[in-house]
């Protein structure tokens, strides 16, 4: 004998769209939920049918997503946790290193660090689940709006790579580069981009990943960092030697920007020119 069970309380109210063809019951850290697999039969849009104009994306850290489209010139959101939370999960993450230094080797984990992992995934839980809601509210808005979305071609995985050393060369700044990683990943980059390539098909946009960076065979962004690198050594060993010296910090500032002002003319229009973005 099969019973049926209504979901109707936890779906809002609304049946899912479509013919159910499968079910699944998924637990999360804060409860149980059941997910629907449905099929859906829909005319699919010719590409490039969408009205709408044409926009740019660039995908950032303080600004998640600028634009060019003079009336949304980015994109941004809050915390993805809130003081009161991100001070409960360290809270947490500390007495789970805690409780991890004092357990015996070898044992099965014990009841009260098993709670703090709970306690510590119901929160990275929330997270992920307010970050995932404002990657669809802004994608949906930009895919009905836009007919061609332009998106530069990033690779993450090579922008969050740890940074490594040796022990006659040991890697500088690891703190700092560690918390742009995490500020990287947790920005969900990869799974905007998932979201609009099919949300604008769905409403017969397109979305273009333009290539940035130059190629792998090209020396001229060597060439120009090591200028640029040049630049910054000069100035700073001339600040240090005078700041040792005893000087006012106003007078080496300002011979600071006499001297920038002087390696400037020494430097030709291709250097300065290099990569310097167009205006609109």
């Amino acid at each position: 004998m099969c019973a049926r069970h209504s979901f109707e309380g936890h779906t809002g109210g609304h049946t899912p769209a479509g013919r159910v063809t499968g079910a699944r019951l998924v637990r999360e850290p804060d409860g149980w939920y059941v997910a629907f697999r449905c099929a859906l039969q829909r005319e699919s849009p010719v590409q490039g049918t969408h009205s709408g104009p044409a926009v740019g994306l660039d995908r950032g850290v303080v600004v998640p997503l600028a634009t060019s489209a003079p009336d949304m010139p980015y994109v941004s959101h809050g915390p993805w946790l809130h003081p009161k939370e991100r001070e409960r999960l360290r809270r947490f993450e500390r007495k789970a290193a805690r409780q991890r230094r004092s357990a015996r080797r070898g044992r099965p984990v014990s009841g009260r660090l098993q709670r703090t992992y709970t306690h510590i995934a119901e929160l990275r839980g929330r997270e992920k689940r307010r970050r995932a809601d404002w990657h669809h509210k802004v994608t949906t808005v930009l895919a009905d709006r836009y007919a061609l979305i332009g998106v530069e071609q990033l690779n993450v995985r090579a922008m969050t790579a740890r940074v490594r050393g040796s022990v006659d060369r040991p890697s500088r700044a690891v703190a700092q580069k560690t918390g742009l990683n995490r500020a990287i990943l947790g920005e969900g980059r990869s799974r905007i981009l998932a979201l609009l390539d099919y949300k604008a098909a769905e409403r017969g946009g397109v979305v273009v990943r333009v290539p940035t960076g130059a190629a792998d065979d090209d020396p001229l962004p060597g060439l120009m960092a090591g200028q640029i690198n040049w630049v910054h050594q000069a100035l700073m060993t001339t600040v240090t030697e005078e700041m040792i010296a005893g000087r006012k910090p106003a007078e080496v500032s300002r011979e600071a920007l006499v001297l920038l002002d002087d390696m400037e003319e020494l430097l030709s229009e291709k250097v300065l020119n290099y990569a310097v973005r167009a205006a609109r």
